[in-house]
């Protein structure tokens, strides 16, 4: 399977907040490589939100990053998967 997992980064109007990498996402992402599945990690903002028809999607979220990951959720429609699991 493919899984993108999402960093949502932290910001306020004209202010960029630099944090540590997202360790709950890396122990994920470390997880599923070790069972072989094909693992992205997209840390916004920085980069545009691209999306290669994964199979599922993670997003972390903190308090002030909550609306964020709502909004960056709501753009993203994955469809009915086509294998049994």
């Amino acid at each position: 399977m493919r899984f993108l997992l999402i960093n949502p980064g932290t910001e306020m109007k004209h202010k960029q907040f630099n944090r540590e990498p997202p360790q709950g996402l890396l122990y994920i992402a470390a997880n599923l490589e070790k069972h072989e599945h094909e693992v992205r990690i997209l840390d916004l903002p920085g980069r545009k939100l691209q999306l290669d028809e994964p199979d599922a999607v993670g997003i972390t979220c903190l308090t002030n990053t909550f609306n964020k990951a709502i909004s960056i959720l709501s753009l993203i429609h994955i469809s009915e998967p086509t294998r049994p699991y």
